[in-house]
């Protein structure tokens, strides 16, 4: 896998250091930059995105330069720099929505809540993340819908507003038959029950703890839905 990565680095460089300057090049610069952050070279990564940031400018290639934009908070955020994330990521959704690129946007905006939910903003993560669920739906993505449909669920159940963190958790229910994605499930039956649990709601709470349990039976998270449940059964005093 490694020596996959390093030969196609090595004919990404070759192709920017040849090719014409033209929005190819934009495209190889920031397949290179973003190859580069998976064998996590972040300073070169973020060289590679800066060369693509000022060619797209230079060709007025606003697709180009989003994403240039993107690699490069990426970049800063393996480094723990997210007032350098803030402002790449700002300026890509920035880009992204003068382009009217639906799924530029969707990406964009839940990164931008992910950074602002982790700096404790709470409020202002919430409003990203349900601009990318708006722009999510536009695509039909039910795997993004359902993603962001159970963050928005856990931001609301955090402000103590439960009616809404349920109606966001129970929108994923319809998705949950097409989804192949066992932990998005499992995720949504927690978040749920947790809910519920604070609600002191504790049968319905038990009725989604238990549900997980199959999914989870050979990970790290079998024991914790376990503990979830004891809690629940000692609460309703059967010890």
């Amino acid at each position: 896998m490694i020596l996959g990565q390093n030969a196609s680095i090595d004919s990404l460089k070759a192709i920017v250091q040849t090719g014409k300057q033209d929005t190819t090049k934009v495209i190889a610069l920031n397949a290179l930059s973003s190859e580069l952050l998976q064998t996590e070279e972040l300073d070169e990564a973020k060289a590679y995105a800066d060369q693509a940031i000022d060619l797209a400018d230079d060709l007025g290639f606003k697709k180009g330069k989003a994403y240039a934009l993107k690699n490069k908070g990426l970049a800063e955020y393996y480094q723990s720099r997210y007032k350098e994330v803030l402002e790449n990521w700002t300026q890509s959704l920035q880009t992204f929505e003068a382009i009217q690129d639906t799924l530029g946007i969707a990406n964009l905006a839940s990164n931008l809540g992910a950074i602002y939910y982790s700096q404790g903003s709470h409020a202002k993560a919430l409003d990203y993340y349900l601009k990318s669920l708006s722009f999510s739906e536009k695509l039909g993505d039910p795997v993004r819908i359902s993603s962001a449909h159970f963050i928005i669920g856990g931001l609301y159940s955090q402000r103590l507003d439960y009616d809404q963190a349920v109606n966001y958790f129970k929108r994923v229910e319809p998705y949950l038959p097409s989804l192949n994605e066992l932990q998005i499930k499992a995720s949504y039956l927690m978040g749920i029950g947790e809910v519920y649990s604070k609600r002191d709601d504790h049968i319905n709470a038990l009725k989604y703890y238990t549900q997980p349990l199959a999914i989870n039976e050979d990970t790290p998270d079998y024991a914790h839905i376990l503990t979830m449940i004891g809690r629940e059964e000692r609460q309703m005093g059967n010890t």
